[in-house]
């Protein structure tokens, strides 16, 4: 697809190719380009359309010609250089209560997941399909999937995601094990509630949030993990009770409320940093845990801290 540049008053078609810069020649296959201070995008390629069909599917691909064997109800271009603060912003978000499946038909790159798919209780697509979605320019995947509680397959993270807030809240038919790139700082809620997930839990080393995040990952195994930089653990583990291994509590924590609530096969010694301000519901029936119980000088609630840790002397 050919583009119009003015040089010299003069309109001239870009169609990709060679540019010379003080005797270099540069290939040109798309990108950004800077004028006035503004970003633009240049494709010399067909745009990215998503194309949503009666039957309640949608064909991500490039152009727009319509599937002949299927009647169109909309189609949506434009996404990809896009990043929704709402769900009522994505294009398509009238659709998402009866959509049922999405293709990745050709490579689509977005800058940001946030809610594409947001509530959409009847997607039945496995992630694994999703080859042609391509992450690398991904870091918003805020709301990306969230309470989508039929959607299969692994989570998947770009390694330039930087939120993950709800991203597969409520997904409880996901499988395998969480991900989360080294990017990433909110972690707030990404896996609540995400029952069947397998695998060990991980933080990358620049989160911050851990709210719920695994609230009630109940198959999860392996041990706790908290990165360096965390300073909420509200109900990260809530519920977790396969996870085995000892607790963990970065420097930073301020908040372990509720955080290790019910996860019975915890072994090892109970922690707190010092930063700690909160400890009500801990260790609540952490059965398994031994030693002695720890409080830092700056916890101020430790109601039910210990409860029912039995092992605990």
């Amino acid at each position: 697809m050919a583009h119009k540049t003015l040089i010299g008053g003069t309109s001239y078609n870009i169609s990709g190719g060679k540019s010379m810069v003080s005797g270099t020649v540069y290939s040109i296959s798309g990108g950004k380009t800077l004028v006035g201070g503004t970003s633009y995008s240049i494709s010399f390629g067909e745009k990215a359309y998503a194309m949503y069909y009666t039957d309640n599917t949608m064909v991500f691909q490039l152009g727009s010609d319509s599937d002949p064997n299927k009647t169109l109800s909309a189609s949506y271009t434009g996404f990809e250089d896009s990043s929704y603060a709402f769900q009522s912003y994505v294009p398509w978000y009238s659709k998402l209560s009866s959509l049922t499946k999405v293709t990745f038909n050709d490579e689509v790159s977005p800058i940001s997941l946030a809610y594409w798919f947001y509530s959409a209780k009847n997607l039945s697509s496995n992630i694994s399909s999703f080859i042609n979605l391509n992450m690398n320019n991904v870091t918003n995947m805020k709301y990306a999937y969230y309470s989508c509680s039929n959607l299969t397959g692994s989570p998947v993270c770009g390694n330039n995601v930087t939120d993950m807030y709800r991203t597969y809240a409520d997904c409880y038919n996901l499988t395998g094990s969480p991900v989360c790139g080294n990017k990433v700082t909110n972690m707030g809620q990404t896996y609540d509630n995400c029952q069947n997930l397998t695998g060990s839990p991980v933080c990358g080393n620049n989160v911050i949030d851990m709210r719920r995040t695994y609230n009630n990952c109940s198959n999860l195994t392996g041990s706790p993990v908290c990165g360096p930089n965390v300073t909420d653990m509200y109900s990260t583990y809530r519920n977790c009770s396969n996870l085995t291994g000892s607790p963990v509590c970065g420097n930073n924590v301020t908040s372990m409320y509720n955080t290790y609530y019910n996860c019975s096969n915890l072994t090892g010694f109970p922690v707190c940093g010092e930063k700690v301000t909160n400890m009500y519901n801990t260790y609540y029936n952490c059965c398994n845990l031994t030693g002695s119980p720890v409080c830092g000088n700056n916890v101020t609630n430790m109601g039910y801290a210990y409860f029912n840790c039995k092992n605990l002397t």
